[in-house]
């Protein structure tokens, strides 16, 4: 298996009730991509880079979306200060 999940690696989900006349239209919601990635028996961490958002038209073809994407906040180990030496 490839090392590179994002080579066939997706996940749908569905806005509805949008009406047609919108262009840009704020949503939000969490996915847990750790959760996603060990469902498939992989391990790692997802390259936000590589983060992608399809929109499919009514006859199933795929048109690129922006998207602005926050990760969630991590708690991080204590800043240790370092000592100047002399």
């Amino acid at each position: 298996m490839s090392r590179f999940l994002y080579k066939y690696f997706s996940l749908p989900f569905e806005v509805r009730n949008i009406p047609e006349s919108c262009e840009f239209v704020p949503i939000s919601f969490h996915i847990d991509f750790t959760k996603y990635i060990e469902k498939i028996g992989q391990t790692g961490i997802v390259d936000e880079r590589s983060i992608r958002l399809y929109c499919l038209d009514s006859n199933g073809k795929e048109f690129e979306q922006p998207f602005q994407f926050s990760p969630d906040i991590e708690s991080r180990y204590p800043t240790k200060h370092l000592k100047a030496e002399r």
